[in-house]
């Protein structure tokens, strides 16, 4: 069997690098979530406040702004695959770690949020989740550098790409399904304790990566060195494409929890509460599964066109709730009571709760059609950025890219959960969906005036009309 494993490794050496990198993504990216969404949980129920729970989403943006800015010189000094082990075995190391401060302290009864046990645990995550997402950053920099190496052909940079965005997506869903199950059965050390493990096997498998000597050649479209023109169209569509996915994929859970709380008046600290997170996170990982899925199999390369379609969505859905919610002035339920809001009207007057199960099921479908259109935007994204910019380069353009995801993110997701609080849940959206549309607006004007250019630019050398991704 090792000998036939070994004939395969040697004879088919982007097939296997293809393999291991599918198992080892999946198997990572579901510990990397899993781990985030456990804590997340065991941090609501220990401390009984989502602001304590959210700093666990909080403190996965901090660390990565430094990382992803000096990870690009690492990366280029230093052997990728070695990186991305080593960052695996401390994130095991790190998760273990936590693991043992559980065993110390327990965690099967907490009742008592000032408990010391409870505070120790508590911050001994925050110091984790700081410390894992810090070395997290550094092993995404060097996997999306390293596929250069592992391919031979620059179709294989694609599929590399594909797979990475459907183990990213399969990630949320099982990390939702495997902590709705392993929260109910085991206690958060011993579900600890299998995360750390998972990350042993995964850096096994990325330690047997068949690495080759130089990079393959990617054949960059347009091309951004002679064309300053077009340098600028494509840094402008690739920059504003980056601001659309992390506004679009911001983990927007603290609004949306406090919607569901909001409309069906439940108590913060209650078990539904968790359920739903949990809920909302399976819908999100189907309906990534799904997208990354289909654009896999039909390999069509759209990128304008999707986030189009995700900001009509988006629109349709914004024009929905201000109804649902009697208007942009109206505010509902427990917020709009405790804030003493001068514009609260009944809960029962509102179309929204007089049809709650059916506004909740409209704001799940809504949900997963958003994210199966961003599942097939990002993997196309990323096609169109290694084929703009050149390889050497790649790292820094990720890190940037990177950088600004987290920037966007963190200040956007804040800037939700304020205007919510402090106005309501249907303004927030309706800020969060004309946000989208002027950017994917300026997006799809300058990819017009892209398309134009290269058209102008192949006619006049006689050249073939390229495989045209936007």
């Amino acid at each position: 069997m090792i000998q036939k494993i070994t004939l395969f490794k040697s004879t088919k050496p982007v097939l296997w690098n293809m393999i291991v990198f599918a198992v080892a993504m999946v198997i990572s990216q579901s510990a990397i979530e899993c781990f985030n969404v456990v804590s997340t949980l065991f941090t609501l129920k220990a401390s009984g406040s989502v602001w304590a729970s959210a700093l666990v989403q909080i403190f996965r943006y901090i660390p990565t702004l430094l990382s992803f800015a000096i990870a690009p010189i690492i990366i280029k000094k230093f052997n990728n695959r070695l990186l991305i082990v080593i960052a695996e075995y401390v994130s095991a190391f790190v998760i273990l770690f936590v693991c043992l401060i559980g065993f110390i302290f327990g965690t099967q009864n907490i009742t008592n949020s000032e408990a010391k046990n409870v505070k120790a645990i508590t911050y001994t995550v925050y110091v984790a989740v700081i410390i894992w997402n810090i070395f997290n950053s550094v092993r995404f920099l060097a996997l999306k550098n390293i596929v250069y190496r592992l391919s031979q052909h620059e179709s294989n940079i694609n599929i590399f790409n594909r797979i990475n965005n459907f183990a990213t997506s399969f990630s949320y869903l099982a990390a939702a399904l495997v902590s709705l199950g392993l929260i109910h059965i085991l206690s958060y050390e011993y579900i600890c304790l299998i995360l750390g493990l998972t990350y042993v096997v995964s850096a096994l498998l990325y330690n047997t990566f068949v690495v080759f000597d130089k990079n393959v050649e990617i054949s960059s479209k347009p091309k951004i060195k002679k064309h300053s023109k077009t340098f600028i169209y494509t840094a402008t569509i690739l920059i504003l494409l980056a601001v659309f996915s992390s506004i679009s994929f911001v983990p927007r859970i603290g609004t949306n929890t406090n919607f569901v709380i909001n409309l069906f008046m439940e108590a913060k600290t209650s078990n539904s509460v968790q359920h739903w997170v949990t809920i909302y996170l399976i819908v999100v990982g189907a309906a990534l599964c799904l997208g990354s899925l289909v654009i896999f199999l039909l390999g069509k390369k759209i990128l304008i066109s999707t986030s189009i379609a995700f900001v009509v969505i988006t629109l349709i859905s914004a024009i929905f709730y201000i109804y649902a919610f009697g208007g942009l002035n109206a505010n509902v339920g427990v917020i709009a009571s405790a804030a003493n809001n001068t514009g609260a009207i009944p809960h029962t007057v509102t179309w929204a709760h007089q049809n709650k199960n059916i506004m909740l099921i409209i704001f799940l479908i809504s949900t997963f059609i958003q994210y199966f259109l961003f599942s097939m935007f990002l993997p196309v994204y990323y096609d169109y950025s290694y084929r703009a910019v050149p390889s050497e380069k790649y790292a820094f353009f990720a890190a940037i890219t990177m950088i600004l995801f987290q920037l966007v993110a963190f200040a956007f997701s804040l800037g939700m959960i304020s205007i919510f609080e402090k106005i309501n849940y249907q303004t927030s959206y309706l800020v969060f969906a004309i946000t989208l549309a002027v950017l994917v607006l300026g997006a799809t004007i300058v990819s017009m005036m892209l398309k134009k250019r290269q058209r102008a630019f192949t006619k006049d050398h006689n050249l073939k009309p390229e495989n045209e991704m936007l």
